[in-house]
C-alpha cells in the first residue's frame, strides 16, 4: 500500500462510527459493485496452492476494495473540494508529461531517451490511461467554465496532452479516446433534447470510426510492400569479391526490401569502422546492437549490405544508426506514423514466420494463445490466483513456444488473466460488475466516471491492469472518487 492509501485508511479508522458508515456504503450500489470486483477475485485465493504469490496478488488488488469502502462510506466532498482535488490530479499528469518531454529532449538526463521510454515512473499504457482521464476532466471543465482565461488554459492543456500521447506513440491511448467518444456520442444522442446537439453527437459516432479507418488506410498504403525475390538470380559476390550471404529464413522487410539478402559481413564491419567511432558490435543509444540496426537501415534505403552500401550513407544516416533508428523513414516521420509502420512491420514479419519475441504487439498474440490453452484446461473455476503464474510458464514449455524464455510472460490481457485465476464463472461475474457500474454511471449522469469505466475496460484488453499496484490504485481511487466522492455525480 502507498503512503496516501495508508493515510486515508488511518483517517477512516480514527473517525469511528463504523456501523453508520458501513451502512452508508451498503446503500450505495456503485460502492458495492466496486468492492465486489475484489471479492470475486478473492475467491481464486481460496483454492490456490501458492499462498505467498496469492497474497501478493490480492495485496496488489486491495486498493480497489479499500477505496470503495473508504470513499463510499465517507461524507461526500462539496463542489469546491472536488474541483481542487481534480485540479491536483490534472496538474500531476501535466507535470509528469513535462518531465517526460525533458527526458526526451535530453534536458533531464545526460542523454535523450526514446519516445517509448518517456514514461518515467509507470508503464506507457498506464500513463496513457492517466492522460486520457486528465483529458476527459479538462474537457468537462472546458464545457462548464464561463471564463475565457480558464477555457484557454484547459484547451492548451488538452492540446499538450494529446501531443504527448502522440509522442508516446500510444495506439492504445487513441483507441481508448475513440471508443470513449463514440460511446459518449451514442449516450448523448439519446438523452439530449436539443436537435442540433443531437446531430453533433450522432456525427461523432459516425465520423470517428470512419476517420480512423481512412487514416489507417492512408498510413498503411504510404509504406512500400514487400517485393518478390528470385533467389536464383541474386548476385553471389559483391563488387569487392566477398561472397554474399542470402538468408531465406529471415522474415523481415524494410520498405519492401528483404533484409536477409546481399549481406557481406566482412565488408560491412570494415566499412562501418571507417564511418563511425562505435564498433559494429556496440550498442546504439536506444540499447539495440549496431549490427542488426545497420543491416535494417541499409535495407530501408534500398542499399546492399556491403562496403558500397555503407559508403553511400551520409553523416546524418550514421548518426541515425548510432541512435538506433532501423529505418530512415522513422527520422523523417516520427511519432504516431512511426508507430503505425512498426505495427505493420511486426505483423508482416510474424505472418512470414518471424519470431515475435521482443515485439510488443505480435508477442501478445502468443501470450493470448498460451493463456487460452490454460483456460481450456481449467475453464470453470480457474487454477487460483497464486498458481496462475506457474501454469502459464508450464504451458509455454508444453507448447514448445517460439518465444524466447525472457519473453514468456503473463497474458497481458486482464480478462484472460481473470479467467485463468478464477475461471469463466468468475470472469462473467467481474464483467457483470463492470456492466452494472457503466449503467450506474449513465443513470446518475456521471460522464467522467462512465468514460473511466469505458477506457479501463478497453485497456484491460492489452494489459493486466490489476496485476500491478499502479493500475489497481488508479482504478480504485478514481472510480470511487468520480462516482462516490462528490455530493452530486459529476
Amino acid at each position: 500500500m502507498s503512503v496516501g492509501q495508508i493515510l486515508l485508511l488511518a483517517n477512516w479508522i480514527l473517525e469511528f462510527n463504523y456501523l453508520e458508515r458501513l451502512s452508508k456504503f451498503w446503500n450505495r450500489q456503485g460502492a458495492k459493485y466496486l468492492a465486489a470486483i475484489f471479492c470475486i477475485c478473492f475467491l481464486g485465493f481460496l483454492h490456490t496452492e501458492d499462498i505467498g504469490r496469492g497474497v501478493n496478488i490480492m495485496r496488489t488488488m486491495l486498493p480497489v476494495f479499500l477505496m470503495s469502502i473508504i470513499i463510499g462510506s465517507s461524507i461526500p466532498l462539496d463542489k469546491k473540494e472536488f474541483n481542487f482535488l481534480s485540479g491536483i490530479s490534472i496538474a500531476t499528469v501535466v507535470f509528469v508529461t513535462m518531465l517526460g518531454m525533458f527526458s526526451y529532449l535530453g534536458i533531464l538526463f545526460d542523454q535523450a531517451v526514446g519516445a517509448r521510454k518517456i514514461s518515467l515512473f509507470i508503464s506507457h499504457i498506464r500513463l496513457s490511461l492517466m492522460i486520457i482521464t486528465a483529458i476527459s476532466m479538462l474537457v468537462y471543465y472546458l464545457v462548464k467554465s464561463k471564463m475565457a482565461l480558464y477555457k484557454s488554459l484547459y484547451f492548451g492543456c488538452i492540446i499538450w496532452l494529446l501531443y504527448f500521447l502522440t509522442l508516446l506513440e500510444s495506439v492504445t491511448g487513441f483507441l481508448m479516446i475513440g471508443v470513449g467518444l463514440v460511446s459518449a456520442g451514442l449516450f448523448y444522442s439519446k438523452v439530449i433534447k436539443n436537435q442540433q446537439l443531437r446531430i453533433v453527437a450522432i456525427s461523432l459516432v459516425v465520423m470517428i470510426p470512419v476517420s480512423a479507418l481512412i487514416f489507417a488506410g492512408i498510413q498503411y498504403n504510404s509504406f512500400k510492400f514487400k517485393t518478390g525475390i528470385d533467389w536464383d538470380k541474386l548476385d553471389k559476390y559483391s563488387e569487392s569479391g566477398e561472397r554474399y550471404m542470402h538468408n531465406k529464413k529471415t522474415a523481415i522487410f524494410e520498405n519492401g526490401a528483404f533484409v536477409g539478402n546481399y549481406i557481406a559481413m566482412g565488408e560491412l564491419q570494415k566499412e562501418w569502422g571507417q564511418k563511425s567511432k562505435l564498433d559494429i558490435n556496440d550498442l546504439s543509444s536506444s540499447g539495440s546492437r549496431i549490427r542488426p540496426v545497420l543491416i535494417r537501415y541499409l535495407s530501408s534505403r534500398g542499399l546492399r549490405k556491403d562496403s558500397i552500401g555503407v559508403s553511400k550513407l551520409s553523416d546524418l544516416d550514421i548518426k541515425n544508426i548510432e541512435a538506433g533508428f532501423t529505418n530512415y523513414l522513422f527520422t523523417e516521420n516520427g511519432g504516431f506514423r512511426k508507430r503505425w509502420y512498426n505495427i505493420k512491420w511486426q505483423f508482416e514479419a510474424y505472418l512470414n514466420g518471424g519470431n515475435p519475441s521482443g515485439h510488443s504487439l505480435t508477442q501478445r498474440l502468443e501470450y493470448w494463445r498460451n493463456a487460452l490453452h490454460v483456460v481450456k484446461k481449467n475453464p470453470f473455476f480457474g487454477v487460483g490466483v497464486g498458481d496462475a503464474h506457474h501454469e502459464i510458464l508450464d504451458q509455454y514449455e508444453l507448447d514448445n513456444s517460439v518465444l524466447k524464455s525472457r519473453w514468456q510472460l503473463p497474458a497481458h490481457n486482464q480478462y484472460l488473466t481473470i479467467a485463468i485465476q478464477i475461471g469463466l464463472v468468475g470472469l462473467m461475474l467481474v464483467t457483470f460488475c463492470f456492466i452494472q457500474l457503466f449503467k450506474i454511471g449513465i443513470r446518475e449522469r456521471a460522464p467522467l466516471f462512465t468514460f473511466l469505466i469505458i477506457t479501463v475496460c478497453v485497456s484491460m484488453l492489452f494489459e493486466d491492469t490489476f496485476s500491478v499496484q499502479a493500475g489497481s490504485t488508479y482504478f480504485g481511487f478514481l472510480a470511487s472518487f468520480l462516482l462516490l466522492g462528490y455530493k452530486k455525480p459529476v
